[in-house]
């Protein structure tokens, strides 16, 4: 006989109700549950109406919990009296009002207290419920209570990206050895010449003293003379000229006389000039003799003319012998 909804819960209410042995601690259970002494249904095996059902409270209420789907969730219980765990614990979920319970594990025993249980991953629900179920038969009863859940899709993961193609690279190719070519080697740098630095002081150089001028001495006549005539006066005596007056008739000459310079020069020892302070030694001088010569001349023209001839070039001879000597000095003294 197929029991409706209705008639499960008139039985139920009608069924004789004992101390209660065990409650669901958590998920929390729907209101007048999970609190003793609750509701023992004396009916073993428990009928499948019933299992159907919430027990006592079949009116959903709000949600206790909210889960994932895939989740590993903790169910919890209490017994208040020991009894044998056999057949034992039920635990089971239904997503929609109109499903029936499929059970997640069952066997459980009692006596633990807890147990883990895996919810379907590929399920949702904002109003799924659980079961708790414990039957004893060595008590004659079973003990049913429900939980209000929800169950929340889990988040979806990034799609795992495309993993890189490889690509091999080609194997290498025996390329030729490159021709190595020697660099040709740097020119080698010029030496550097050290610039002498342009002194500012000029060296001084010394230009050699200028070598006397050698005055040749005349030859001396082959007059012998006396060591006291060697001896050369310290100055000739000036001579003095006469102005021969003109001639009153021809081959006449006027008894005017005037004095005669013998134009022959006698040997005599030079001169000695001083000697000037850091110069050589000055060349010997050479000096005339004066001579006494007869003061009148003869009356004839023509030896008038020779004999004035003969004293001026002796005054010459003398004059250019002396600013010779001066010459050679004035040199020395540079």
């Amino acid at each position: 006989m197929h029991l409706t909804p209705t008639a499960i819960s008139a039985a139920l209410l009608l069924a004789p109700l004992v101390a209660a042995h065990g409650i669901l601690v958590s998920p929390a259970p729907r209101a007048g549950q999970g609190i003793a002494p609750g509701p023992k249904f004396a009916v073993f095996p428990p009928p499948a109406d019933l299992m159907a059902l919430c027990g006592n409270n079949n009116t959903p209420g709000p949600v206790s919990a909210t889960f994932t789907a895939g989740e590993a969730i903790p169910v919890k219980w209490a017994i208040t009296i020991a009894h044998v765990s056999n057949p034992g614990v039920t635990i089971s979920i239904k997503y929609n009002p109109g499903d029936q319970f499929q059970p997640l594990v069952a066997g459980l025993d009692v006596n633990s207290l807890t147990s883990t249980v895996t919810l379907p991953a590929d399920k949702v629900s904002d109003n799924a419920v659980l079961q708790w179920t414990w039957a004893s038969q060595a008590d004659g009863g079973f003990y049913l209570e429900c939980a209000d859940i929800a169950v929340k899709a889990a988040a979806v993961a990034p799609p795992n990206a495309p993993e890189p193609t490889v690509v091999a690279a080609p194997a290498p190719t025996n390329a030729p050895a490159p021709t190595v070519v020697a660099a040709p080697a740097p020119a080698p740098e010029p030496p550097v010449v050290a610039v002498p630095t342009a002194s500012s002081e000029s060296p001084v150089v010394t230009a050699p003293a200028p070598e006397p001028p050698v005055v040749a001495a005349p030859t001396a006549p082959a007059t012998q003379t006396s060591a006291t005539e060697t001896a050369a006066p310290s100055a000739p005596p000036a001579p003095t000229d006469a102005i021969p007056a003109a001639p009153t008739a021809e081959g006449a000459t006027s008894a005017t006389e005037f004095p005669v310079t013998d134009c022959t020069p006698e040997e005599s020892a030079p001169a000695q000039a001083p000697a000037m302070p850091g110069m050589p030694a000055p060349m010997p001088t050479y000096s005339a003799p004066a001579a006494e010569y007869p003061q009148t001349a003869p009356a004839q023209t023509g030896s008038t003319s020779v004999v004035f001839s003969s004293a001026l070039s002796s005054k010459v001879v003398s004059g250019v012998a002396s600013a010779l000597v001066v010459g050679v000095a004035a040199l020395l003294t540079l």
